[in-house]
């Protein structure tokens, strides 16, 4: 369980540090958001793995499935309509599947922290 808490803490980190370089200067930082979306893409591949091995509770194991798989397809359909190419900050469809994303990965980890942390 710990390698998995240590994973998606690691995950949010990323996702934290992505949305602070949009949100300060992405133009500065537009090569940089390439590397972090293939950084997010490797953690979510092994959060995928390191669930399946450390949650016992069947009942909790199909929570975090369908918690984690909702965040990874809100994370897959922004990326994919938005393409870092394609990234106009001031375009408001832009900002609307933005803050949708950031606010289905904050629900993901708040119920992560407080579900898994005494377990």
């Amino acid at each position: 369980m710990k390698a998995l808490i240590a994973s998606i803490a690691a995950f949010e980190a990323t996702l934290t540090a992505s949305s602070a370089r949009n949100d300060s200067d992405f133009e500065a930082h537009r090569r940089d958001a390439i590397e972090l979306r293939r950084q997010i893409a490797v953690h979510r591949a092994e959060i995928s793995t390191l669930f399946e091995q450390s949650i016992a509770s069947p009942e909790l194991r199909a929570q975090f499935r369908a918690r984690f798989s909702a965040l990874c397809s809100a994370l897959a359909l922004h990326q994919a309509s938005w393409p870092v190419v394609a990234i106009e900050l001031d375009n408001p469809d832009y900002q609307a599947s933005r803050d949708s994303t950031r606010a289905k990965y904050r629900e993901f980890f708040s119920w992560a922290r407080t579900t898994l942390r005494d377990r």
